[in-house]
């Protein structure tokens, strides 16, 4: 599975990059970007599987989130999978359509076996 990871901290976008990498072979991260400009422009997005995205991610304003999903899925296959912080947010982005919701406080083996039971949809 080819994954983008859409992250603002630097220190998230590595800790993510050496969980996936490590724990499942077959996953390998393609790009990573620190905001929701570079996300729009990323060159490998058309190529990825799968976008973990930040759900507040810098230049992603609230009030079109439902709008930013759309516009990521109409740039390509990937699915998408949000990173929030809160219980809240993750209500909000299943609502805007994401296809998995990770809270950012989960345990590892939880992140993976989520990414695993998304990455059977392709």
């Amino acid at each position: 599975m080819r994954i983008v990871i859409a992250d603002a901290h630097p220190e998230v976008r590595s800790a993510l990059r050496l969980l996936l990498e490590t724990l499942d072979r077959s996953w390998s991260v393609v790009a990573e970007v620190a905001d929701y400009g570079s996300l729009q422009t990323c060159a490998r997005l058309q190529d990825a599987d799968l976008v973990l995205l930040e759900w507040d991610l810098p230049g992603m304003a609230r009030s079109a989130q439902g709008q930013h999903i759309r516009a990521l899925r109409a740039s390509g296959r990937s699915l998408i999978v949000a990173l929030g912080p809160a219980n809240e947010d993750c209500v909000l982005a299943r609502d805007a359509g994401v296809d998995a919701v990770i809270c950012k406080n989960e345990l590892p083996e939880r992140v993976i076996t989520v990414l695993r039971r998304v990455g059977r949809q392709l």
